[in-house]
């Protein structure tokens, strides 16, 4: 037994063990969004900021990897159609130097071509707005919350 968990049994305070399930489904703190539109960037930005997450905002693929030298947000969400570079090819980059965590691309309409990007730069969801800034809002918002269910009920010795 370790210093820190005797020390912790003997003030009667519990010890929670992390086990690699807890590490995998870690919430979610740190988000990138990819957008050069300022009413985008502003509705997405409202929704991630009321789930309690850190937003953080590169209207450019070359400000987007300035950001990622920094260090990997814990989720990038950027337009697949930014006017200097495409978010595939902004993906492709990211999988041959840092990989992210999760990338999410969105875009107003699907395209032949999507399946095949997605198994090539391994973006983890695309999503389709129709130009609907609600729409795609309301998409990020749902799939967002399932990403702060940790279960502490495993791993937890007194």
């Amino acid at each position: 037994m370790l210093l820190s968990q005797s020390l912790l049994t003997a003030t009667g305070a519990a010890f929670v063990k992390l086990t690699s399930d807890h590490r995998r489904l870690r919430k979610v703190s740190t988000v990138l969004i990819v957008e050069h539109r300022d009413e985008f960037f502003a509705g997405l930005a409202s929704v991630l900021a009321s789930e309690g997450l850190c937003v953080k905002r590169a209207a450019t693929a070359d400000e987007a990897t300035q950001i990622l030298c920094e260090g990997i947000p814990d989720l990038i969400l950027a337009n697949c159609e930014l006017p200097d570079e495409s978010g595939w090819l902004m993906a492709s980059k990211w999988c041959l130097t840092r990989q992210p965590k999760r990338v999410w691309l969105y875009q107003a309409w699907p395209t032949v071509f999507d399946q095949d990007w997605v198994e090539l730069t391994k973006v983890e969801r695309i999503l389709y707005h129709e130009g609907d800034l609600l729409a795609l809002a309301e998409q990020v918002r749902s799939r967002i919350s399932g990403l702060f269910s940790v279960p502490f009920s495993k791993g937890v010795e007194k």
